[in-house]
């Protein structure tokens, strides 16, 4: 089988980890592959992880950047997914061989509406991809919010699914299974329940890790991991580390930052925390070494997202992965994946003083710790990089494709 995947953002997961394990998968199957990709993805630090294993055995191309405006309004969202389809069409239309049997988005939050539309801008080739913030079905299963209009969401969602050249949707949320049997639907037999994996190459002895980080073994490490904005809430974290008066705490915070997260760790209480020790700040893209290094070094992960943030992280499963529990939010997917598992402590992450208690309770408590991470190791075990890409190729397969109502 020929596969062409489409993953224009070097963002995040997506690309680093998801890409990285489908194409070992693909290749495995004895696929043909090629990525459409853009400049700037190929320019992001995280390609050198994809090319150096794949150097010629995977051929790319390029498609335009989408472009993207940067409000929250509902006339912005619909605007970048039609963005995005005609950076994807552009990319396609420029591919004159070879020719593919399926196509795979590995983003299909940001393009789901308009391919639902206006549906495939790949010719008569199937398409299949993943959804990592699915949630309109939330309010129907008892999760709260299901977004700013689940109506339409799910309007939207199944009229993708009715598209005739749409192969599979893998979805990421586990309770969409939940919805799948409560409310029976057509093309429903297109939709691939795959769990977040929970994946981790090497857990390095905690002396040694700490040792590469510079931090004293006596320290209780809080990591704040991955591509920082300032809905992962560092401001509540910081504001908390401040009201409590332990030199022993020390937050990490580690990765990509935008300009607000920037300008935020200029302020008084960042660069003071800073000026103590008691905030250590790697501001930069982490390769896979450095990843195992702060994981297997730290005592819990904060996940405490603010208000308007009901989705996953692939965080969670990452850290569940170590060993290492999570302080999360206690709202949202994050909240429910915690408690369900028993994976971490729950906190509104705008109580301040909430999220100092549970900081020392966590460091105080020893049993309540080990039990935490007994429960994220047990949590991780079923969570295989190998089931989670296996599950997706294989529902691309054209043998497994069962369409039931297309529209023309």
């Amino acid at each position: 089988m020929k596969l062409l995947i489409v993953e224009p953002r070097a963002h995040g997961h997506h690309f680093s980890l998801y890409l990285l394990n489908i194409l070992r998968e693909a290749l495995r199957r004895r696929w043909a592959v090629q990525v459409l990709t853009t400049q700037d993805a190929l320019d992001h630090p995280a390609m050198s992880i994809i090319s150096r294993e794949f150097d010629g055995r995977v051929a790319f191309s390029k498609m335009p950047v989408p472009r993207q405006w940067m409000n929250g309004s509902s006339v912005a969202l619909l605007a970048n997914q039609l963005f995005y389809y005609l950076a994807m069409r552009r990319g396609y239309r420029a591919i004159t061989a070879p020719q593919f049997d399926a196509i795979f988005i590995m983003d299909l939050d940001s393009v789901d509406k308009a391919l639902a539309l206006f549906g495939s801008p790949f010719r008569a080739i199937a398409v299949s991809g993943v959804f990592v913030h699915l949630k309109f079905h939330w309010p129907s299963i008892g999760l709260g919010c299901g977004g700013r209009s689940p109506a339409l969401a799910r309007w939207f969602f199944h009229r993708l699914l009715s598209r005739r050249l749409v192969r599979s949707v893998s979805v990421i949320d586990e309770t969409f299974a939940s919805y799948i049997k409560l409310h029976g639907f057509s093309g429903a037999d297109k939709v691939v329940i795959v769990a977040e994996p929970a994946v981790t190459a090497c857990v390095l002895e905690r002396g040694v890790a700490r040792a590469l980080l510079g931090v004293d073994d006596s320290r209780f490490v809080v990591l704040v991991y991955g591509a920082h904005t300032m809905r992962k809430g560092l401001h509540y974290l910081l504001e908390a580390l401040s009201r409590i008066d332990d030199p022993g705490i020390r937050v990490i915070v580690a990765g990509d930052m935008d300009g607000e997260v920037r300008l935020f760790l200029s302020l008084n209480l960042p660069a003071s925390l800073q000026a103590s020790g008691r905030l250590q700040v790697i501001g930069r893209f982490i390769n896979h070494d450095e990843e195992q290094a702060l994981f297997s070094a730290s005592d819990v992960v904060w996940l405490g997202y603010g208000p308007g943030f009901v989705g996953q992280s692939a965080i969670l499963p990452l850290a569940a992965a170590y060993g290492v529990p999570v302080l999360a939010k206690s709202g949202g997917m994050i909240g429910s994946i915690t408690r369900k598992h028993g994976i971490g402590l729950l906190v509104c992450p705008e109580r301040i003083d909430e999220v100092a208690d549970a900081v020392l309770r966590l460091m105080a408590d020893h049993a309540l710790l080990a039990g935490l991470r007994e429960n994220a190791l047990t949590f991780a075990r079923g969570r295989t990089m190998e089931g989670f890409a296996g599950a997706i190729c294989a529902a691309m397969e054209p043998k497994n494709f069962r369409a039931k109502t297309p529209v023309v």
